[in-house]
């Protein structure tokens, strides 16, 4: 059938009354076993086929396309009742292959099952006789062709598949995909006072988004099984993990041997390693990245943005193209502590730049402060004995002064005047 939402009916004594929404699409007349109906594979998407396909619209006399009397009950002559015409939830291929005129596409896989086109009473009597599942029901159906039909379907059908939006639920009754919380999203058909929900499923109100109240028929412990329809279509669902440093998501999928673990990793603390450690949409956070381009330092294979790859550069957190390194010890000028690698860290070198001038030096007499002590050419520099001469007559007396040059009085280089 084409898109489809439509409520189960209740059965009342024989006869099936309800409210059903349209279900429309085309449907070939039955016996045409093409596989382009709604006894072919569904589509992936919303609109499955799921009543097979029908009888001609004109005619409600089944016996001659069926091989029997449609009034008459299923026959207990010992034949087996999956042989061909196939009775009622018998795996089938096609509708020719089913006695009730139906192949659909449930949960379980094709199966046939019966229906009457409207006002044929036997037709329904026998239809609703062999529709004896207790999961399944005659249903009034709307067709955009055919108009309304009778049709032996499941009261729950998608129940517990894997989902990621409602459209992954659609089917001939109303249902919604509904949040069970990490484990997933899984179809959930919808229940009122009218329609109840199957043993072991409870009739819940649910909140999806901020807003969206449904009340739907819930799975009330264990986990839901994969149906062969949802292991074929490859049904799945988003699911996470979650701890202290966040929730990451992942996928679980249906699969031969059931519904598959999530596959979310585990949230950890976010380290520097180009990947979303912790699942909160940020990469790398809280990490150094010194030219600001979004890529931290760790990962950044020019730190510095300068055009050199920190394995070659003298200075990888400073931007320096050119590379220069005054003292040629390898590390550049931009980062270099000692620029003239005298020993004396620029910040308390008085001549950064001087590799001859720091503090330690040796003072010359050069009118520099080698020793950077703030004073030059003091007294005891590489310097020349000057003597007291106050008599000017170039000899000198006394102790004398290791002095650069000449100061003053003292101005003799010997002191051997014997009397100034």
């Amino acid at each position: 059938m084409g898109e489809a939402s439509c409520h189960p009916a209740r059965a009342l004594g024989v006869l099936v009354t309800g409210v059903i929404l349209a279900c429309g699409g085309p449907v070939p007349s039955r016996g045409d076993d093409r596989g382009d109906g709604p006894d072919s594979p569904p589509d992936p998407g919303p609109a499955h086929d799921e009543i097979g396909e029908t009888p001609d619209a004109a005619t409600s006399d089944w016996s001659r396309d069926s091989g029997r009397d449609a009034t008459t009950d299923p026959a207990t002559d010992g034949k087996d009742p999956c042989e061909r015409p196939k009775e009622d939830f018998c795996p089938c291929g096609g509708n020719p292959e089913c006695l009730g005129g139906y192949c659909v596409v449930t949960d379980e896989g094709r199966l046939c099952t019966s229906g009457c086109a409207p006002g044929d009473a036997d037709c329904l009597e026998a239809a609703s006789a062999r529709c004896n599942r207790s999961d399944w029901a005659v249903q009034e159906v709307s067709t955009a062709v055919f108009g309304t039909l009778w049709v032996c379907l499941p009261l729950h059908p998608r129940l517990c598949r894997p989902c990621v939006t409602d459209e992954d639920c659609a089917s001939h009754v109303e249902a919604v995909c509904a949040p069970y919380g990490l484990e997933g999203s899984f179809c959930a058909t919808r229940c009122d006072h009218v329609v109840t929900c199957p043993e072991g499923y409870d009739c819940l109100e649910i909140v999806r988004g901020s807003t969206d109240r449904v009340t739907a028929c819930i799975l009330a412990g264990g986990q839901c099984p994969c149906s062969p329809l949802s292991v074929s279509d490859g049904a799945s669902t988003r699911c996470g993990k979650s701890n202290t440093f966040g929730t990451c998501t992942g996928t679980r999928v249906c699969a031969a041997d059931g519904l598959s673990p999530c596959d979310a990793k585990e949230p950890r603390g976010e380290t520097c390693d180009g990947e979303d450690d912790d699942c909160d949409g940020a990469t790398d956070e809280g990490f150094p990245d010194t030219d600001s381009d979004g890529v931290p330092d760790c990962l950044d294979p020019d730190d510095d943005d300068d055009g050199v790859p920190d394995g070659l550069d003298d200075c990888p957190f400073a931007h320096d193209p050119g590379q220069p390194d005054l003292d040629g010890d390898g590390i550049g000028d931009a980062c270099d502590e000692d620029l003239d690698g005298d020993g004396d860290p620029n910040t308390t070198d008085c001549a950064p730049l001087g590799h001859a001038v720091h503090h330690g030096a040796t003072e010359e007499c050069n009118g520099l402060d080698d020793n950077c002590d703030g004073v030059t050419d003091e007294m005891g520099a590489s310097c020349t004995w000057f003597f007291e001469d106050k008599d000017g007559d170039g000899f000198g007396v006394g102790g004398g002064r290791c002095l650069c040059a000449a100061a003053g009085p003292y101005s003799a280089v010997n002191n051997a005047d014997c009397d100034d």
